[in-house]
């Protein structure tokens, strides 16, 4: 999962900043002041990372509510003098670097590294981040990836360099001595020394007093590897050595290089986006028949969700929607099924009431080859009337997908602009409480608004949590499971704050602008 990101020159963003990712991250701050920014970094990232589109207009989770404009309207001031950077942070606890074994036989080679636990990094790499370097190339006319760099477990690995005009490509910069090889000391400076053996067995002739060789590497459209494949080392630097080292070689140095930027991709893959506008689905709504993640961001991908998902599903959502102890949204969710039947046709006309059913097993099996249709409806609170949602009021169809992305399971990292829109303070204050219910897991919510009303309850489920008492909490939040981050705009770009809370539910740290102060503004 990404713990972090760092941005720099995107956007409303100059210099450097760093956004923690927790479970759930709220982002405030006023019109225009680069809340959207953190996000479409999200977006941009995807591009880069599974299509190597450097130069984007539409996104693949944005669909038609999000246009990014191309490369150079991403840049800070639409100055291309420098680079845009983007770098992740990625906890590896739950997920194993990928393998590329390549046939490699460590057991074939000599008596001296046959047993080496060098071969694999996967059970030491805990943690590791990503950073892309993108400038524009007055060469090609274009952006490309100039630097892509890997840092695992807190120290730099290596990095992958690409000249102006794509034709060379060098690992640089590699840290042969790092702690995350195996070693029979646990001394930082020891325990790569099994692999620097190795390395220096292998290659020929690269490395400098400092430890810091240079690999050729081919096959690459730029800096950033391919993807579900190794690395492709040239052979004049290896040539001559023991082919299994060298496929050992290539293994590690895979697994350490691209198996990070590989999990980022498969990560971004798996992010979800709720934009600020919801469209309300029209009367004869019908759900996609092949997935599409932009619609996600209209709201309709959250329809299309219901009808995939199933009854259980939707009786999960209507709870969330309907009961007292939840939002409390005054509406049940039901989904009805139902035939079509042509009036001319001769089961209808059987079915009058002039007629006798004498061949009902006939009649019952033309029914039954009729197709079965489905049709979201949403019932009010203690009454039978059916409405459809073109007729129910607007917070309600904006507050539907909100809850229907919280709830499923399709993506881990969700970020929704505005959760809060067109509902009343009383839901706002609940919606607080359907995304405590969701982060006992991988979910990871991304949360731009200006909603008062949902942080204040955030901060008293804090108090909460902390407070003894006989039962406990029904919605329980530690202070470490919340980032708030307040980005306002200053004249070298936007400016970001992290605020943190105690475990009383109270700001260690003081608003930039106060607290919501307009509301002490119109009191006092």
């Amino acid at each position: 999962m990404i713990t972090a990101i760092e941005i720099e020159n995107f956007k409303a963003i100059r210099d450097r900043v760093r956004v923690e990712f927790k479970p759930i991250t709220l982002l405030f701050g006023p019109n225009s002041a680069g809340k959207s920014t953190i996000v479409q970094a999200l977006h941009y990232a995807r591009e880069v990372f599974e299509r190597h589109n450097l130069d984007p207009d539409r996104t693949l989770h944005g669909g038609h509510a999000v246009e990014l404009g191309g490369f150079r309207n991403l840049l800070h001031n639409h100055n291309n003098s420098r680079p845009l950077i983007l770098r992740f942070e990625l906890d590896l606890g739950a997920v194993d670097l990928p393998d590329y074994d390549l046939d490699f036989d460590p057991f074939a080679l000599n008596p001296i590294t046959e047993h080496s636990t060098a071969w694999n990094i996967s059970r030491e790499a805990k943690s590791a981040w990503v950073e892309v370097v993108i400038p524009w190339s007055d060469v090609l006319q274009a952006p490309y990836v100039s630097t892509y760099e890997v840092g695992i477990n807190g120290r730099i690995f290596a990095r992958i360099k690409s000249s102006e005009d794509l034709a060379q490509m060098q690992i640089t910069d590699l840290d042969l001595l790092h702690p995350v090889f195996p070693g029979e000391s646990d001394g930082e400076e020891e325990r790569g020394a099994e692999f620097e053996v190795l390395f220096l067995n292998i290659v020929r002739d690269t490395a400098d007093e400092q430890y810091k060789p240079e690999l050729g590497v081919l096959g690459q459209r730029s800096a950033l590897p391919d993807w579900d494949r190794p690395l492709r080392l040239e052979e004049r630097w290896v040539d001559g050595a023991d082919q299994q080292q060298v496929k050992g070689l290539t293994r590690v140095l895979s697994q350490a290089l691209v198996g990070p930027g590989q999990i980022l991709r498969d990560v971004l893959r798996g992010f979800r986006y709720v934009g600020p506008l919801r469209d309300v689905p029209p009367r004869n709504y019908e759900a996609t028949k092949s997935p599409e993640e932009g619609r996600w961001a209209s709201g309709l991908g959250a329809w299309d969700a219901l009808h995939e998902n199933g009854d259980t599903f939707i009786r999960e959502v209507s709870d969330w929607l309907s009961r007292a102890d939840r939002l409390d949204a005054g509406y049940e969710l039901r989904m009805k099924r139902y035939k079509e039947i042509d009036t001319t046709s001769a089961l209808m006309l059987a079915l009058s009431p002039d007629r006798a059913l004498d061949d009902f097993e006939e009649l019952r099996a033309d029914l039954d080859h009729l197709p079965t249709k489905r049709r979201l409806v949403l019932v009010e609170n203690g009454k039978e009337l059916e409405i459809l949602p073109p007729d129910v009021g607007v917070g309600v169809s904006q507050v539907l997908p909100v809850v229907v992305a919280a709830l499923d399971d399709g993506a881990d990292l969700v970020a929704i602009e505005q959760p809060e829109l067109h509902i009343h303070p009383a839901i706002q204050v609940r919606l607080a409480d359907l995304f405590i219910s969701q982060i006992d897991g991988p979910k990871t919510f991304l949360l731009e608004t200006h909603s008062e009303h949902l942080l204040l309850r955030l901060l008293r489920r804090i108090r909460e949590t902390t407070e003894e008492s006989p039962l406990p909490p029904t919605f329980p939040l530690r202070p470490d499971l919340l980032s708030v981050v307040y980005i306002e705009p200053t004249a070298d770009g936007a400016k970001l704050s992290t605020l943190r809370v105690d475990a009383t539910g109270e700001f260690i740290d003081r608003w930039p602008k106060g607290f919501f102060e307009e509301r002490e503004d119109e009191l006092f």
